[in-house]
């Protein structure tokens, strides 16, 4: 079939994607000429790197100063003031106190980060500075220190100061026997801060995690707003870097965390630094953005009239013939393409249709003939030793067994020989097979254990193909247990699961060798043929032709190590599945 240009839904999808498309790229290299979004970048890069290269620069010093201060704490110095200060006199006192504020002296003026450095010894109530020699903190003070230290960590805030401290020996008292306390630099932090000061809303703070502290050269009012806003950040799980908005405006913000010290450094820029001089840009963004949700609609709306709706149906359809639907009849008014695809998909399926309904009537047939046969067949082997066994139990007038083999003899002739039904209810198959235990079970007698559960209860009507389960079981005594030199078992279960009742025989027979059980599930798994097929493939094949390819037979076996055989028959949730061969 031909088509014409116009009619080509490939031409018409290409021009649809032009039109669609010119516009955009024309509005998008001009947008691309504006650097905002490139700028704004550079701007949050540069100003990440400089907070990052802060945050490390403090944190470092910081843990060098706490380093410093807890080797204090354990300088041997230290130690023997506190231990022999009650055997000294004055000027020994004197001359150890001398060294260790000549060591705080040293430590005060080893970093710049460094206002004042203190250290209390309790058993004295003295407070050694390299400053003053002797300051004026109260012991109530110590212990406010102390207090803040065991609750908050190293660092903590205390008359608007922001110290580092650590005791001697802690042993959870109010005072331990000496606090080594050393104030940090409001004005030395305060002026790296002002590094980022670079316009009147930009700027940086230092803050502890909780909000209990902050250092920052904003008025108090709105560096309270400010932490504030830095604190909901960190809650909202936006901590790092972004935009977000503080003190009423967007910004663009950089927060680096020091767990060990619990401490925070933040830096922001405001977004109008690059946004006021590119109003013009941002105009057109705008512009773009609407045109594009215009477009991107048009687009869909011709994508979906022109090419997914008329698929979606041709797969929908090809889905319906999956599952074995083939009163299929597709309708399209245009002749285009799917014009011609929907007509020869309705070709197609009405072929396909009269192909599988002849194969299914032929290979229905076979089965129906073969099922026919084996009924009318009785294995001479079986005959001889069923009655071999009547000679034996009459001979030693074994009555008491003659009985029930009689009687099971007759359930089995009797529903061997009915040839009027093609499915019986699984009831009836499972007593049949019963009747086949029990003719067995007299034969082998204690040679073979023979054990068949019972069947559960609500699927006793659920019509299968008759002789289901007593060839299965009959495979397993002829191939498995007869020539068995040792205890033989037959187990026979039934389960429910998803959707299907799975009949298991399990038997500990002779079990067959790898390559042969490949070469037997090869066979089960080729597809329905009108050829002879007997024992197991036979009633494989009647199930599948009854319920499906859902249906059939699963088999297990290991050398010397027994078989199992899983008979799967599906059924529907709302009641018993109606085998294949009965429906219209």
């Amino acid at each position: 079939m031909k088509f014409s240009l116009f009619q080509s839904i490939a031409a018409r999808l290409v021009l649809s994607l032009l039109l669609c498309l010119v516009p955009v790229y024309v509005m998008f290299l001009y947008v691309v000429q504006s650097n905002s979004a490139a700028m704004m970048k550079e701007i949050d890069k540069s100003q990440n790197k400089r907070l990052s290269f802060l945050f490390h620069s403090l944190e470092q010093e910081f843990d060098r100063v706490y380093r410093s201060q807890k080797a204090l704490a354990g300088d041997s110095s230290l130690l023997r003031l506190i231990l022999n200060a009650p055997q000294w006199d004055h000027y020994e006192r004197i001359d150890a106190v001398n060294e260790l504020v000549e060591k705080l002296s040293f430590l005060l003026n080893s970093s710049r980060y460094l206002e004042n450095a203190y250290m209390y010894l309790e058993s004295f109530d003295w407070t050694l500075s390299p400053v003053t020699s002797f300051d004026n903190i109260s012991a109530a003070d110590w212990s406010e220190m102390v207090r803040l230290y065991r609750s908050q960590g190293s660092l903590i805030w205390w008359n608007e100061g922001l110290y580092f401290i650590t005791v001697f020996s802690d042993q959870g008292t109010t005072l331990p026997p000496a606090v080594i306390a050393f104030e940090l630099s409001a004005k030395q932090i305060l002026q790296d801060l002002g590094q980022f000061d670079e316009e009147p809303a930009s700027g940086a703070m230092l803050y502890g995690n909780k909000g209990n502290w902050t250092i920052s050269d904003r008025i108090a009012g709105e560096e309270s707003r400010l932490l504030q806003q830095l604190l909901k950040v960190s809650e909202s799980g936006e901590a790092g870097k972004g935009r977000t908005e503080l003190l009423g405006e967007p910004m663009l913000y950089s927060v680096f965390e020091s767990e060990p010290f619990n401490f925070k450094l933040a830096a922001f820029t405001p977004e109008s630094i690059v946004s006021k001089p590119q109003e013009r840009y941002r105009s057109w963004f705008y512009f773009m953005l609407g045109s594009s949700v215009v477009i991107t609609g048009l687009v869909f709306y011709v994508t979906n009239r022109l090419l997914h709706s008329p698929l979606r149906k041709l797969v929908l359809s090809f889905r319906k013939v999956e599952r074995g639907e083939m009163d299929i009849q597709l309708s399209y008014r245009r002749s285009d393409e799917f014009g011609y695809l929907y007509g020869q998909f309705n070709r197609m399926v009405g072929e396909l249709d009269r192909l599988i309904r002849d194969n299914y009537v032929q290979t229905l047939r076979s089965q129906k003939a073969e099922l026919k046969q084996l009924q009318s067949q009785i294995n001479p082997h079986f005959l001889y030793n069923v009655f071999f066994t009547l000679y034996q139990m009459v001979d030693a007038a074994d009555y008491d067994k003659l009985k029930p083999y009689t009687r099971s003899l007759g359930d089995y002739f009797r529903f061997i020989t009915r040839n009027s039904q093609d499915q019986v209810p699984l009831d009836q198959e499972v007593r049949f097979a019963a009747a086949y235990l029990g003719i067995q079970s007299i034969r082998f007698g204690d040679w073979i254990d023979m054990i068949m559960e019972e069947l559960p209860a609500g699927y006793g009507g659920l019509q299968v193909p008759r002789l289901t389960l007593q060839p299965v079981m009959e495979n397993a005594f002829k191939h498995g247990l007869e020539k068995l030199d040792r205890q033989g078992l037959l187990h026979v279960t039934f389960n429910t699961e998803q959707e299907r009742l799975v009949i298991t025989v399990a038997d500990n027979g002779a079990g067959m060798e790898e390559e042969q059980l490949r070469q037997l599930t090869s066979r089960l798994q080729q597809p329905l043929h009108a050829g002879e097929s007997t024992g197991l493939i036979n009633v494989h094949q009647r199930l599948q032709l009854a319920f499906g390819l859902a249906a059939g037979l699963v088999i297990q076996s290991v050398k010397d190590g027994g078989t199992t055989v899983h008979i799967h028959i599906p059924y529907a949730k709302e009641g018993h599945h109606a085998p294949l061969a009965d429906r219209g």
